[in-house]
């Protein structure tokens, strides 16, 4: 099978886990017998998880590991995990195995990106975006797909789909081609960017991090501010599709556009002036009509910071730390957004599409470190640090 189709699948898999994780495991959780306080206690302990440990699991694909092989070990220790969980009952127990569901969800998504770029590395007629648009397309089916078995399907069965999926992303990861890892065991460290770069690499993750929390409040109060306008669930249904769909148009049409730091900075900033506005006019409550069309903003809000975060953060990241800054940027993401979805439920509560205005707020910021950051690569350097360095399109 060629490497691109190998590719695309992987990506597929990893987002058909997400898609039924994130809807669906909240419905295991309930079976249980937990109440909703437990629930969101549960669900949080992935996210704590991500936030500390992916740096330094991602980093091992920077000296010891492929990142495919990395990637299909914590598939492998992920079905181990929701078969243990699916014996598992009360409180307590469940937590303890969700350390271990977060340490081997964590590193997912980053170790499927670092898999892609560097199987593209070298082939400039490729596109990340033409590559990750298969994992939004899998999660918007899963999550539609998913709906229907939810009908006929019991509650328990959702955690064996979810280990059969984490089986499948092992296979899938074994049969991805492999870049190899940064640097072999005992070469000489190049880890450490010039001041300049790692100046240029924070203020980006800053940027992307940022721009993403905007979409906190949307994410967790979103249905249910249109549910409280009077929109049906289809409505409600077609509101987000719309915005998944805008995403996958971006990667499938504007994806090869991205082809360096400079431009992928551009486009983070690009992301950012996009969730600057379309948070501005969802806090004015636009109606359904007006909503619809804000939610085709969804594919610059999202799409484009997130294909130039990509982008940028591959070709800025020094030649034996690339695995390590994609580990610190998810993290980073994880952090951020959740934060955000803190603060949200006040906001919200207080002031209702009013509290849209703040995430707007994170929007801007994310333009301005993006611009920070493209200050930073554009200053004068010395021989010693390069010049912009060229990512595969």
């Amino acid at each position: 099978m060629d490497g691109l189709v190998r590719l695309c699948l992987l990506n597929a898999v990893i987002f058909v886990g997400t898609g039924l994780y994130l809807p669906f495991f909240p419905v295991w959780l309930e079976s249980r017998g937990l109440d909703a306080a437990a629930i969101g206690l549960v669900l949080a302990i992935p996210m704590v998880v991500r936030i500390l440990a992916t740096p330094f699991i991602t980093a091992l694909a920077d000296r010891h590991l492929p990142a495919g092989v990395l990637l299909a070990i914590v598939n492998a220790g992920l079905l181990a995990a929701y078969v243990l969980l699916a014996q598992t009952g009360g409180l307590a127990s469940i937590m303890t195995v969700m350390v271990f569901v977060g340490l081997c969800m964590a590193p997912l998504i980053p170790l499927t990106d670092v898999t892609t770029t560097a199987y593209l590395h070298g082939r400039p007629r490729l596109s990340y975006g033409g590559i990750r648009l298969w994992g939004s397309v899998a999660f918007l089916v899963t999550n539609l797909a998913g709906g229907v078995l939810l009908t006929v399907l019991k509650a328990d069965a959702f955690v064996w789909l979810l280990a059969t999926v984490a089986g499948l992303g092992a296979v899938a990861a074994l049969a991805a081609p492999s870049g190899g890892q940064e640097l072999p065991v005992g070469a000489p460290s190049v880890a450490h960017a010039p001041r300049r770069q790692r100046g240029a690499l924070l203020a980006l993750v800053m940027a992307a991090a940022s721009v993403q929390a905007s979409h906190a409040m949307i994410y967790a109060f979103g249905t249910l501010h249109w549910r409280g306008q009077g929109l049906s669930g289809n409505a409600i249904g077609l509101l987000w599709s719309l915005g998944v769909l805008a995403e996958i148009a971006l990667f499938a049409r504007l994806g090869p556009l991205i082809g360096t730091v400079g431009r992928g900075l551009a486009w983070v900033a690009l992301g950012g002036g996009a969730a600057l506005a379309r948070f501005a006019l969802m806090g004015l409550d636009p109606g359904f009509a007006g909503t619809l069309v804000l939610q085709l903003l969804h594919g610059l809000s999202f799409g484009a910071t997130h294909l130039g975060t990509i982008a940028a953060i591959t070709g800025l990241a020094p030649r034996g730390a690339r695995a390590r800054w994609q580990g610190i940027l998810t993290a980073c993401n994880a952090g951020a957004m959740a934060a955000a979805t803190m603060a949200s439920g006040p906001l919200y509560g207080a002031s209702g599409a009013g509290g849209y205005f703040a995430m707007a707020g994170l929007g801007a910021l994310g333009m301005l470190l993006a611009f920070l950051a493209a200050r930073r690569v554009s200053q004068p350097q010395s021989r010693e640090e390069g010049g912009e360095t060229v990512l595969p399109s």
